[in-house]
């Protein structure tokens, strides 16, 4: 589960940084 939040934080943070 620890590698389940961590690739769902990675992936969502991921646009949001390419982004901004």
């Amino acid at each position: 589960m620890s590698f389940s939040l961590m690739e769902t934080l990675y992936f969502v943070n991921s646009p949001i940084k390419q982004s901004g």
